[in-house]
């Protein structure tokens, strides 16, 4: 049998790329599917759980507008001086400090599930120092003519140290919350702290 020599050209052209192919394949190093685990003692982590409730002398779309949209208003943490904090309204969003001239900042939490006017779930470190995982819910309800806000938050890492600071810093939080909307006093935060 006589073979012509376009027939074994065409037989070459067919078969290059799947050559190439396998050569390719070979030059590649071989990774094997492992994983490994590794399990250890939590030496310092501890769990801190905290319930606030705070009324507000005004109506419930008032305290919502204002805990959410106007939170630069009231937030009282900060980490740099003259920064602004901006709360993105919907799920996803943000809560964060943006740091003055605004390409920079730091996230404190993000929005896992919100309600206009009556609840919102969050998670983030909420200026906590030291490393952990925490998430809370905020809900606003009528109560006597004004706003029930009922908070709910855990927090589970390095937090021996913090304990008492941060059952501290979530009275002033919503006590700044409370006189900025029966008061108007907005919340000076010129100085900032590093953290």
């Amino acid at each position: 049998m006589k073979t012509n020599a376009a027939t074994l050209l065409l037989a070459v052209l067919l078969l290059l790329p799947f050559a190439c192919l396998a050569q390719e394949e070979e030059a590649q190093p071989q990774v094997p599917a492992e994983i490994e685990v590794t399990y250890g003692e939590l030496e310092t982590a501890q769990m801190l759980r905290i319930e606030t409730r705070l009324w507000i002398d005004a109506p419930v779309d008032e305290v919502w507008q204002k805990a959410i949209l106007d939170i630069d208003g009231w937030w009282p943490h900060s980490y740099k001086p003259d920064s602004r904090i901006l709360f993105e309204p919907w799920a996803g969003g943000r809560v964060y400090e943006q740091f003055r001239g605004g390409d920079t900042g730091a996230i404190f939490g993000h929005v896992l599930y919100i309600e206009d006017g009556r609840i919102v779930k969050l998670d983030g470190q909420w200026g906590m120092p030291r490393a952990n995982v925490s998430g809370g819910v905020w809900k606003f309800e009528e109560l006597d003519g004004g706003t029930l806000i009922t908070t709910n938050g855990a927090a589970i890492g390095e937090l021996e140290e913090i304990g008492e600071g941060r059952v501290e810093g979530t009275r002033e939080v919503w006590l700044s919350l409370k006189r900025f909307i029966e008061d108007g006093e907005r919340v000076d935060r010129s100085a900032g702290r590093e953290d």
